[in-house]
């Protein structure tokens, strides 16, 4: 063990008071069904006026990642994907019609996986977007990404796009904890995919960590904010691992003897926090870091 890894042996583990998960808003627990009548009352009282947000959820994966936790299906083939796109379309312009054409502040597309798409089927819907709504020139324009499904056709088709944000889902960079969550993905890897979208002048990366996964340790997570730092992206976000086996029933593959215990996931948190601190992130929220050139930080000042 470093000398460094043996300081923080001494950072406070305390055991925290439980709070509720915050990382949606509205938080999960607010969700549930709607009418159509108040859905389109909802839509139709937007002032004109003011910028609106639009998330797209893209609910396919290639790969079962054994910790998510996401609404997602994993599709072998890409039909389902293209039907899927299809009816989104039609419901794009469905919902423009009860809005009228709003001008767009946000543009985020979540999963599963968005990198999913092809390029030539982004470009598309992006095209119904632009056709509906007023996207020119979006301040935050962002797409979440799994690495091992992303190329550069893809990352010019996002730049052309007026994509100017990425979320890299990293994890982990211990090959050990990769395989135990069934996600591996190389540090080369992550290199080629940072070096690819800088160059398409995507410069804005989030990468997208998580503590208290299998078989990680202070050592390990300290390894990985390590390499995180070495990478510099403009923000960090350090999610703790929620194991729920009774709401997703795949998790039963991630053994629970596998995993740290609250003290010891307190503890990577607590070091991997501070690592990040000092060598410049600054701790916005609960679980997010950014350098002081993000509009995260620039926003919190």
């Amino acid at each position: 063990m470093t000398q460094e890894n043996t300081v923080l042996k001494s950072v406070d583990v305390t055991r925290p008071k439980r709070l509720p998960r915050y990382t949606s808003y509205p938080t999960a627990l607010e969700f549930g069904p709607i009418d159509g009548k108040s859905h389109d009352k909802w839509l139709k009282s937007l002032p004109i006026c003011e910028p609106i947000s639009l998330y797209f959820h893209i609910p396919y994966c290639d790969k079962l990642c054994w910790f998510c936790g996401c609404l997602t299906t994993i599709s072998n083939k890409y039909g389902p994907v293209e039907k899927f796109l299809e009816v989104l379309k039609q419901e794009v312009r469905q919902t423009a019609k009860k809005t009228g054409r709003l001008k767009v502040s946000h543009i985020h597309f979540g999963g599963g996986s968005p990198s999913i798409l092809d390029p030539a089927d982004f470009r598309s819907l992006i095209d119904v977007l632009s056709e509906c709504y007023d996207i020119d020139d979006v301040p935050e324009f962002a797409i979440e990404i799994d690495p091992r499904t992303v190329d550069r056709d893809k990352i010019f088709a996002y730049a052309s796009s007026g994509v100017n944000r990425v979320s890299l889902g990293i994890q982990d960079f211990n090959l050990k904890t990769q395989e135990a969550i069934n996600r591996i993905q190389t540090v080369d890897l992550i290199e080629k995919t940072m070096r690819d979208f800088i160059g398409a002048g995507i410069e804005r990366v989030i990468f997208g960590l998580i503590y208290g996964l299998p078989y990680q340790s202070i050592d390990t997570i300290a390894e990985t904010i390590l390499t995180t730092i070495k990478f510099k992206p403009s923000r960090i976000a350090l999610f703790g691992y929620a194991h729920v086996p009774h709401m997703k029933k795949h998790q039963k593959l991630v053994g629970e003897h596998e995993l740290p215990n609250q003290k010891e996931r307190q503890a990577q948190f607590n070091w991997a926090s501070k690592m990040l601190t000092d060598n410049g992130y600054r701790a916005i929220g609960l679980d997010n870091f950014a350098l002081d050139d993000d509009h995260l930080f620039t926003s919190f000042d």
